[in-house]
């Protein structure tokens, strides 16, 4: 019988999202975003179609694989900028 994956963390979520970034050449949206990070990670079928309590995304859709702690505030100084709300850029730190 296989053994059945739990749902990472999010700052185990991090360095694969912005791998994930840098893989796609530095911008990526959410849902691309997403797949990367599921490759990289190699994430079960389980994981990826967890529910988030009784709403309509998944936990990794939820939690956007770490971005917003990556991301941090507007205010910061940070090194992934979410200028239109669903497109990731890599920038300078």
């Amino acid at each position: 019988m296989a053994q059945s994956q739990e749902m990472p963390p999010f700052d185990d979520l991090m360095w694969p999202t912005l791998a994930a970034l840098k893989d796609s050449g530095g911008s990526a949206s959410n849902r691309e975003l997403l797949a990367r990070v599921v490759q990289i990670m190699n994430l079960s079928e389980e994981i990826q179609n967890t529910p988030h309590g009784d709403g309509p995304r998944t936990e990794l859709e939820y939690g956007s694989c770490g971005r917003e702690h990556i991301s941090g505030k507007p205010a910061q100084s940070t090194a992934v900028s979410v200028p239109y709300g669903t497109l990731l850029r890599l920038g300078a730190a």
